[in-house]
């Protein structure tokens, strides 16, 4: 957990100096609901706990192509 700054508002942050950079967000314990900020997602993929090293690189091949 970062205190006082949300992954969606660092990914906004970090995109203001590196515009075209992929994003892969994923949720931050297996046992929560999806969060509220997966809607103010605008740029990225999202990807929820668990999951598997090949669904990761699935995600990470479908951020990647966002660029595209």
């Amino acid at each position: 957990m970062m205190p006082k700054l949300s992954g969606v508002k660092l990914a906004e942050l970090i995109r203001i100096l590196r515009p075209g950079l992929p994003c892969l967000y994923m949720s931050g314990y297996s046992s929560a609901p999806i969060l509220p900020e997966r809607d103010q997602i605008k740029f990225g993929v999202f990807m929820p706990k668990p999951f598997t090293a090949l669904e990761l690189s699935t995600k990470v091949r479908d951020a990647l192509n966002l660029r595209d």
